[in-house]
């Protein structure tokens, strides 16, 4: 699960693949009303992907740094 630690830790990636779920839920909703097939389903799919990013911060919250930063490497 490290990669999945990483993954939520890197906020431009996650945000990234986020907003492409998204637009994909989006674009294939509309190609499934165009052609007009059930879409019933889409937006549990749509809920189900946002909790399960939301569910990212709760089991790999990146440790907020406390105290004073100062450089070890001098």
């Amino acid at each position: 699960m490290d990669i999945l630690s990483r993954f939520n830790g890197d906020k431009n990636t996650r945000t990234e693949v986020l907003n492409y779920l998204n637009y994909f839920v989006a674009t294939y909703a509309s190609e499934m009303v165009l052609t007009r097939k059930d879409v019933s389903g889409i937006a549990d799919a749509k809920d189900i992907i946002n909790k399960a990013f939301e569910n990212l911060d709760i089991i790999y919250a990146v440790p907020e740094r406390t105290g004073e930063q100062t450089n070890q490497a001098k």
